[in-house]
């Protein structure tokens, strides 16, 4: 499905407001594995990245549960590299 940029701005703001995303976080220093992961797994409307929701800490947000699971997973193997 191709959208225009404000379509994907409405897009997410109506699965996000309505309670059911699916966050997850993860250390902000790997903050460019975690956009680019995003990038080349989903759609640019299905995730939603926010800089330092907490101390060191940035949140995905997911439309789909089974997309961040996979992202968990990802994050998880990647901040266990040396």
């Amino acid at each position: 499905m191709k959208m225009t940029p404000v379509q994907i701005f409405e897009y997410k703001q109506k699965w996000m407001s309505t309670g059911n995303a699916n966050p997850v976080r993860h250390h902000s220093d790997w903050r460019s594995n975690a956009i680019d992961f995003c990038k080349s797994n989903f759609e640019k409307y299905q995730w939603e990245h926010t800089k330092f929701t907490s101390v060191y800490e940035d949140t995905v947000y997911f439309e789909h549960a089974h997309h961040s699971e996979l992202f968990s997973d990802y994050m998880e193997i990647t901040q266990k590299k040396p």
